[in-house]
């Protein structure tokens, strides 16, 4: 035997030593380099999501975070040894994850670059597709899409900032823009009612200007009837 870079083969097999030792490599790289940056902060979050009631599966997927091995095979070890075939069958867990991530990165109601990226590249290694947040965690994409945008509207009127924010939400949960339109329509109601233009609220909705009409007219007759 003989030792060839970082790789032990087989005397009289150079090519087989060397696929060795570039395979060795490889795996070397892909261990040290990662994609996701502020890792501290992305650990420090992962370790409190660790402590939440998570089955056992999904808390060793969260370690891997922790302890900075989070990788495809790596994920596929642990449902291998918990007998799970693929990722999707525990898609919904997965989800709640990357929702206890954004209500934490959220908290300051501010998401960087870092954690957008982190978020994306979470959903990658969870094959998290479009449309999944909308179809399995709607109540709790909702809730968290909702406090953002009640800061939002709080003032009535969305600048170009704002603007912004509010696609980088919708990017995140992968929704469609009507749907993530659906969302604000309360919102650019209650703005409207008080004064504010359509225009200054960042929505395409143009029903909403029925809307807002239809419940004036209901806030009117209850007015009326209660005079008497």
């Amino acid at each position: 035997m003989f030792i060839f870079g970082s790789g032990i083969g087989v005397l009289g097999n150079p090519k087989k030593e060397r696929k060795l030792y570039w395979k060795k490599r490889k795996e070397q790289k892909n261990m040290n380099e990662t994609p996701f940056k502020d890792g501290q902060t992305l650990k420090k979050i992962f370790a409190e999501i660790a402590k939440m009631n998570i089955k056992k599966h999904t808390r060793e997927i969260v370690e891997l975070v922790i302890d900075g091995k989070l990788s495809k095979e790596n994920i596929q070890n642990i449902l291998r040894k918990h007998s799970i075939r693929k990722v999707e069958k525990i898609k919904p867990e997965l989800l709640g994850v990357l929702i206890a991530y954004a209500n934490f990165v959220l908290e300051d109601n501010v998401i960087t670059n870092n954690e957008k990226q982190n978020f994306e590249f979470l959903k990658m290694y969870f094959v998290i597709r479009e449309g999944d947040f909308y179809k399995y965690k709607l109540l709790e994409t909702k809730s968290i899409i909702n406090k953002q945008l009640e800061r939002l509207y709080a003032d009535n009127l969305i600048t170009q900032t704002e603007t912004e924010s509010n696609d980088l939400l919708q990017e995140m949960f992968d929704l469609h823009y009507d749907q993530f339109d659906k969302m604000k329509e309360n919102f650019v109601i209650k703005s409207i009612e008080q004064g504010a233009e359509i225009s200054n609220l960042d929505t395409a909705n143009t029903n909403i200007l029925k809307t807002k009409s239809t419940n004036k007219l209901i806030l009117r007759v209850k007015t009326f009837f209660g005079k008497k």
